[in-house]
């Protein structure tokens, strides 16, 4: 049991509290940004493409699951690992491992990349995904794929997107 602490000059009298450590699935995550992807392509946060109202939806979104422990991701989200290996998005990859590099210096231990879903606007026919990884409680954000462009079944806005988009990542300088 704690006990009180007094102080001297003060008739106050505080009680001790013992704050244990939770189970990190118990906590939610933080979010970093300081590997976010600012290529002005389409996976990056200053796409030239968004509607001003998308920033609101995001901050929404951060508010949102800020409070949620991350065990329950999986039931109160869209949320999956996404794998940027195969060979349509090796460009995109190889830029994430250059990224990183200088935090994770062995390639052979590069983290696991997940995707959750920001939110769906059907009228809009957008589908914003934030791509990261995780180290302990923090989201490492790298991408923001606000045209849902990293699989197969495309959901993105009568736009063309150009077959090239991937190429806006092969500059080795980019962040």
């Amino acid at each position: 049991m704690s006990r009180p602490i007094k102080f001297s000059t003060s008739s106050k009298t505080l009680k001790r509290v013992n704050l244990l450590p939770k189970k990190q699935d118990d906590l939610p995550l933080s979010f970093c940004f300081e590997y976010a992807s600012l290529r002005k392509g389409r996976l990056c946060f200053n796409n030239p493409n968004y509607e001003p109202g998308d920033l609101i939806k995001l901050i929404e979104f951060f508010k949102t699951i800020a409070v949620v422990p991350s065990r329950e991701l999986d039931d109160r989200f869209h949320f999956h690992t996404v794998n940027l290996a195969n060979y349509k998005f090796g460009a995109i990859y190889d830029n994430f491992k250059r990224t990183i590099k200088r935090s994770i210096p062995d390639e052979t231990q590069l983290p696991t990349l997940y995707y959750i879903q920001v939110f769906t606007d059907n009228k809009r026919s957008v589908a914003p995904r934030l791509v990261f990884y995780i180290a302990g409680t923090v989201a490492k954000v790298i991408y923001f794929d606000y045209h849902h462009l990293l699989f197969d079944k495309l959901y993105h806005s009568g736009e063309k997107i150009p077959d090239n988009w991937v190429e806006a990542y092969n500059d080795i300088n980019g962040s």
